[in-house]
């Protein structure tokens, strides 16, 4: 199948779509600042609608990442440079707030799901549309598996709790007794989602969508996705940083 563009041609669409991503990730983080700061119920932002908003933004970011990763000219590298990002934000949340530290974070997972699917790129042609849905599939299936389990509703299935061991297990998405990070997105289930988003790429590669996309129409979204790891990066701290000036004002 002959593909319509061309690696070097930059789809100023999809950066679009990430800087609406990326403000919807400002702002639910935001709210937990805030919420942290002024000693609210903070577990009201992981339950209910505000869970799910948190669920489906970061969702969209994983998957897009997946749906983008054959735009790259070296998904290798760029996979590299986002680890280790993510390897940063570890780092310097340690240093700064150890009680609240990043370990395994969205960051670290999509540099590793970049580095790992790679190689992988030519078997996502076959049957695209099956493989989206089975991966979006699988992913409803398991994804509560850190807490213990699979299933969908009432329907559980515990697993085994030798899983849950140690780091290693804890990146792939087993996490041991008393792990804490503030933002754990782990190797499974969240690879299903990024290898949802290579599925989609190829349904939809050579669709009316794609040619849609290489135009601009909200152009500070286009900016904000063209920067959207040097936006993620600085945005927490300027957060914080505002939130902390402002209650010296109280």
């Amino acid at each position: 199948m002959q593909e319509k563009f061309t690696q070097a041609k930059r789809y100023i669409g999809l950066d679009e779509i990430r800087g609406c991503l990326l403000i919807s990730m400002m702002l639910y983080h935001l709210s937990w600042d805030l919420f942290d700061a002024f000693n609210l119920d903070i577990t009201a932002l992981t339950t209910g609608w505000l869970g799910l908003w948190q669920e489906l933004t970061a969702g969209g970011f994983i998957m897009l990442s997946g749906f983008c990763l054959k735009f790259s000219k070296a998904p290798a590298r760029r996979g590299l440079i986002v680890f280790l990002a993510g390897l940063l934000v570890t780092a310097a949340t340690y240093m700064f707030n150890q009680r609240l530290p990043v370990f395994f974070g969205i960051l670290t997972f999509i540099g590793s799901a970049m580095l790992l699917t790679t190689p992988l790129l030519k078997h996502f042609t076959d049957k695209p549309s099956f493989g989206f849905l089975y991966c979006l599939g699988i992913y409803c299936c398991v994804r509560k598996m850190y807490l213990g389990y699979i299933g969908i509703g009432s329907v559980k299935f515990a697993m085994p709790h030798d899983f849950y061991a140690n780091w290693l297990t804890t990146y792939l998405g087993f996490p041991f007794d008393g792990f804490t990070s503030l933002d754990y997105f782990p190797l499974f289930p969240h690879l299903f989602v990024f290898w949802s988003g290579c599925f989609l790429y190829n349904i939809l590669i050579n669709s009316s969508f794609i040619t849609s996309l290489e135009v601009s129409h909200v152009k500070p979204l286009a900016f904000l996705g063209k920067h959207s790891l040097a936006v993620y990066l600085a945005h927490q701290p300027i957060l914080v940083t505002l939130i902390e000036f402002y209650k010296t004002l109280q």
